[in-house]
């Protein structure tokens, strides 16, 4: 037991000064990085560049682009942002969320649907919608292709607990049951190949800040579904019903 107290404690220590210098090698490779953005962009807003290199220009950019994506969640990894905690409408807070992403889910049938009175949790606000768009969009892109694709949300408060439950059900080709742990590990991706495996473990990382937890299930080629359970926050709602 001390042994692995003492390892455990070792491979803590190793994590914190490797995040240490993920977050400082970021920082200094983002300031050149926004340089190269500006100029592509300024060459491609003043027509600069001819037709033939075009392509050429058009795939700088959306590289440079990726990369400042890629340099911002590690350093949102490294330094994370302290959280504003309040009371959460979770209906609420999902409704909203689908508004803002609205664009990038319109082809995705979504079904909505809350099981008793509307729950409430404690947390930052902000952070627990920078996850639910982290699923919501994780799930929109391994429906592509489907002819008609289909989500469907639950939100409730979990039998025998005092915690409320989302569930994220997709309809595509779901997950081998092998790489359903693997999934909320950093650079582990799934069925996306420009996807470089931050957002659910950014979002894994989010949700066990607040004392939640969220896992996922799934059959190969039945669709995968996503569980995030959080603390529930009565907020004078009285006693809710149970899923």
């Amino acid at each position: 037991e001390a042994n692995r107290i003492k390892n455990e404690l070792m491979e803590a220590d190793r994590m914190s000064i490797i995040g240490q210098m993920a977050a400082g090698v970021a920082h200094e490779i983002n300031n050149p990085l926004g340089i190269i953005r500006t100029n592509i962009e300024l060459i491609v807003a003043q027509g600069w560049s001819s037709e033939k290199a075009k392509d050429f220009v058009d795939s700088s950019l959306r590289n440079s682009v990726r990369a400042g994506k890629i340099i911002k969640d590690l350093l949102a990894v490294a330094k994370p942002k302290n959280p504003e905690m309040d009371h959460v409408n979770v209906l609420e807070l999902i409704q909203s969320t689908l508004a803002v992403i609205g664009a990038q889910i319109k082809y995705v049938k979504v079904n909505l649907e809350s099981k008793g009175e509307t729950p409430y949790i404690w947390g930052d606000r902000n952070q627990i919608q920078q996850v639910l768009v982290n699923i919501f969009l994780n799930a929109t892109d391994a429906m592509k292709g489907l002819k008609e694709p289909k989500m469907n949300i639950t939100c409730c408060v979990a039998p025998n607990s005092s915690t409320v439950r989302i569930r994220i059900d997709d309809s595509g080709p779901g997950i081998h049951k092998s790489k359903l742990y693997s999934v909320f590990e950093p650079f582990v991706t799934h069925g996306k190949p420009d996807g470089f495996g931050l957002g659910l473990f950014i979002s894994r990382m989010i949700v066990e800040a607040h004392n939640g937890i969220i896992f996922a299930e799934s059959d190969e080629g039945k669709g995968a579904q996503i569980t995030i359970e959080l603390p529930l926050s009565e907020n004078g709602n009285g006693v809710h019903k149970k899923c």
